[in-house]
């Protein structure tokens, strides 16, 4: 057969790649409790699931579990479609709950035998109840939590790096361009978002658009792509401070015709990084059009969108030696500078990728041989030196801030992946590194130090909020481990519930702020990415440390309002964010239980009711509604209510 010619081979492969991602009949690999109660089976013999129901002489399987269990090809799971991106997305398994109320009555049926120690030990691998919020899929059988189902707010016309559409030549992506527009949308850029991620140097790309204009068809593809991306994030800025220019303004809602915009000058730029060939060919314009796609990408979709590319910026920057610690001859100064500027906005991108998933280690990159870029103005910078002043606040004061935050957040998430995680002296360590940061930020930020009160001289001052935000997030994850009294009793500290208290309550104010606040509103479109997950995650902590209390509703009630107003905002947001697409049903739930009054459920204060909803939140998929059966609400509620009486 290898020798045969190439004839038919494209019909061949067509047919052998659909039959590839064709769905095989697979056997069951979950024991029969769990398949009949719909849990997550780990699969051991007895597994943990019926450990903690007490089952565990009625745990069986179809087929032993255990590594050989996929030797038959038949077994092995199965991808039910491909993605436009070219990655293929799992067969959804519905993970529903309804069964649970059948539960609590099949374990007063069992055998009051079972010693205590057995229960206690289930404890031990119960998974804490946020840290779904916090999961990476890591392999191709593991959905993500975050990602979108729908592909309304992605890219749908290229299969990135390579157009699925025809190609377009470099007239068709000029003719994409707002000329008439471009200076202002620029200026929105330079205005509002470069104190945020300040990788450019101004004066330089002032010179650059300079010749662009003279002689547009002269321009580079990956200039262009930066450009673009410039456009785009100019866009953002606008979809709630409109209107738009009357020259890309069809009379059309203003989020709606923003978000198609700059969908399509973002799938703009990846076709000129496309075409310039940038996995072998890249400039620094490259680089800086990378950076500005994740970064719109991470605060517009979700941190754990770019990740691939991070990578690819991250080698490329290698590349372009932006790390490098020496001068190089016959390079000046205003380059260096631009190229550890791209070094350290690579470094911001990496810490919001360790404290939105702390399970991947990127703590070599602490170890790389860099110099950081000067803690200056654009106009403090020559071509032959660097001129350091004693101004407190600087166009790069943000960038610093945040490059000490990934390099505190990698040792953080390093520590918490670790066999020494629930150290109480490294905890304590890192809360007051933690804490030493935001008062740095206060000093620097704040007038006379009155955290309501901001410069009204420049719009830089802002940036104080965002950082707050990975701030209270880190507190968060440094004392989740110690605050869960019902699953990990022996760790419990009251110190660690009371400040996963203040930081998730802090994280929905400040969350309320970006979407309250008048001057703000250029930056509000950063709620439909990574600021809504801080405070998703901020929410569901509040709700798991004030439902742990028999007692919650007495404490509950001094966060009612807060709350409410965040899973409010929420449900406001889900038509641009992914996110707040799929986190809205958990927090209206969790709002449910949080305040029963409102909706005339009773008070879920009995033992069996707590321990009951730990089983079902330890299984959930956060933020993947579909798989979640909100149903077992009506069950154990009834249980609990006739426990009650």
């Amino acid at each position: 057969m290898a020798s045969q010619g190439p004839i038919s081979t494209s019909s061949h492969m067509s047919e052998g790649l659909v039959n590839s991602y064709r769905r095989k009949k697979r056997k069951p690999i979950s024991c029969a409790n769990c398949r009949r109660s719909k849990l997550r089976c780990d699969r051991h013999q007895p597994c943990a699931s019926c450990l903690r129901k007490r089952c565990a002489s009625s745990c069986a399987y179809d087929q032993l579990p255990g590594p050989a269990r996929f030797e038959d090809p038949e077994s092995r799971p199965e991808y039910s479609d491909v993605t436009v991106g070219g990655g293929m997305q799992p067969a959804s398994v519905a993970q529903g709950f309804s069964a649970i109320a059948a539960t609590s009555k099949e374990r007063q049926l069992e055998p009051a035998n079972t010693a205590a120690s057995d229960f206690r030990k289930q404890h031990t691998l119960t998974h804490d109840r946020w840290e779904e919020v916090l999961r990476r899929p890591m392999n191709s059988n593991e959905p993500s939590a975050f990602a979108p189902d729908d592909t309304g707010s992605r890219a749908t016309s290229f299969c990135f790096p390579f157009p699925s559409e025809p190609q377009l030549g470099k007239n068709d992506l000029l003719a994409m361009i707002p000329f008439a527009s471009c200076d202002y949308l620029l200026s929105r850029w330079f205005m509002y978002m470069s104190q945020f991620f300040p990788i450019l140097h101004g004066p330089t790309f002032q010179k650059e658009y300079a010749a662009f204009v003279a002689d547009p068809s002269a321009v580079d593809f990956s200039w262009l792509a930066l450009l673009f991306m410039l456009l785009s994030l100019g866009i953002h800025t606008l979809d709630y401070d409109g209107p738009l220019p009357a020259e890309i303004n069809p009379n059309a809602p203003l989020l709606q015709v923003s978000g198609r915009l700059t969908r399509r000058y973002r799938e703009a730029a990846m076709m000129c990084l496309s075409k310039a060939q940038f996995l072998t060919r890249y400039h620094l314009s490259t680089l800086q059009a990378l950076l500005l796609v994740i970064y719109e990408i991470c605060h517009e979709e979700g941190v754990e969108q770019g990740w691939t590319l991070l990578g690819i910026a991250l080698n490329i920057s290698i590349a372009l030696h932006c790390n490098d610690e020496s001068i190089p001859p016959n390079v000046s100064r205003i380059e260096i500078e631009r190229r550890r500027r791209c070094w350290a906005g690579l470094l911001s991108l990496y810490g919001y990728q360790l404290v939105s998933h702390p399970g991947v280690d990127m703590y070599f990159l602490t170890d790389v041989a860099a110099t950081m870029p000067a803690d200056v103005d654009d106009a403090d910078i020559s071509e032959h030196a660097v001129t350091h002043t004693s101004r407190r606040l600087t166009q790069m004061s943000t960038m610093m801030f945040k490059v000490r935050l990934f390099q505190l957040s990698s040792k953080i998430c390093r520590h918490l992946k670790g066999p020494k995680r629930l150290d109480e002296k490294t905890r304590d360590i890192f809360d007051v590194e933690i804490t030493t940061e935001q008062r740095l930020w206060d000093a620097t930020y704040l007038v006379d130090g009155n955290s309501e009160v901001h410069s009204l001289l420049d719009h830089s001052s802002f940036a104080h909020w965002s950082l707050q935000f990975h701030g209270h997030h880190l507190h968060l994850l440094i004392h989740q481990p110690f605050c869960r009294p019902r699953s990990n009793s022996t760790c419990f500290r009251q110190q660690s519930r009371e400040k996963c208290i203040t930081s998730g309550a802090a994280l929905l104010r400040l969350h309320q702020r970006y979407w309250e606040v008048p001057r703000l509103k250029p930056w509000r479109w950063t709620l439909h990415g990574l600021l809504s997950f801080y405070a998703v995650h901020g929410a569901v902590a509040l709700a798991s440390c004030l439902l742990e209390e028999e007692s919650h509703t007495s404490e509950s009630s001094q966060y009612r309002d807060v709350f409410i107003a965040a899973v409010n905002r929420i449900g406001e947001l889900q038509h641009r964010s992914p996110i707040c697409m799929k986190a809205y049903p958990i927090l209206s739930q969790l709002q449910a239980l949080l305040f029963p009054e409102q909706y005339k459920w009773p008070n879920p204060s009995n033992t069996n009711f707590l321990e009951t909803f730990d089983t079902w939140v330890d299984n959930l998929q956060w933020l993947n509604a579909d798989t979640i059966d909100w149903n077992f609400l009506d069950g154990i509620v009834e249980d609990n209510n006739g426990l009650s009486t």
